[in-house]
């Protein structure tokens, strides 16, 4: 299993960025000079890659401040995902599958924040505007995991409304198995529905992930 490593500092952002431009070769001049700056002590930035295969960043304040990214990311991310994982990861990714793509066999990124202003693809459409390559499962925020979690709560509900049909013994086998046939059938064609105070994004995030969503800013259209 790789290792985790969770930059929630501007600070810890500086360190990989010279890990990555000790690891992986020569970038652009800008991106070399600003991670040397960034970091005194190359040997330490690339224990820390040998140690860590998976990084996970903060965005505001690390990445970027508001539309403008910070001096150095754009060359450190690149080079995270150009550098190999370490040798045990990767021998162990080979093992589990015959063929792999180059990203399996690189570092892997991942994008936190607890901004629910965006979805998940407004947050992959804000990356690539800044010239950062990402797809929506690289993304962890909160209105996804607000999602995810409704999700799981009627989940939950269907189960106990299941076995309390199971509990109910005064029918046949079979007349039991109909009843939670027709009720799967019926919970399936459900969707949740929830009364939303906040932002687009999070509107569009619960909507994509097939949870009926009203309400939203203020002023927005039912």
């Amino acid at each position: 299993m790789p290792s985790l490593v969770v930059t929630a500092a501007a600070a810890a952002a500086k360190t990989a960025a010279a890990a990555a431009s000790a690891a992986a070769g020569p970038v652009s001049a800008s991106g070399a000079a600003a991670a040397a700056e960034l970091c005194s002590s190359k040997v330490a930035a690339a224990a820390l890659l040998q140690q860590f295969d998976v990084f996970v960043f903060d965005c505001d304040g690390v990445l970027w401040h508001g539309s403008k990214l910070l001096p150095g990311i754009r060359e450190m991310l690149q080079q995270l995902q150009q550098t190999p994982r370490s040798s045990s990861s990767s021998s162990s990714n080979s093992s589990n599958s015959s063929s792999s793509s180059s990203s399996s066999r690189n570092k892997s990124i991942y994008y936190l924040t607890n901004n629910s202003t965006l979805s998940r693809r407004g947050f992959v459409a804000k990356l690539n505007k800044l010239g950062i390559e990402a797809t929506e499962q690289q993304v962890l925020c909160t209105s996804y995991s607000t999602a995810r979690y409704i999700l799981s709560q009627q989940q939950q509900q269907q189960q106990q409304q299941q076995q309390h049909v199971g509990c109910n013994g005064s029918s046949s086998t079979n007349q039991q198995q109909q009843q939670q046939q027709q009720q799967q059938q019926q919970q399936q064609q459900e969707r949740p529905r929830v009364y939303v105070i906040g932002e687009e994004g999070l509107m569009e995030e619960l909507r994509s992930n097939g949870i009926d969503a009203i309400g939203g800013p203020e002023g927005a259209k039912p």
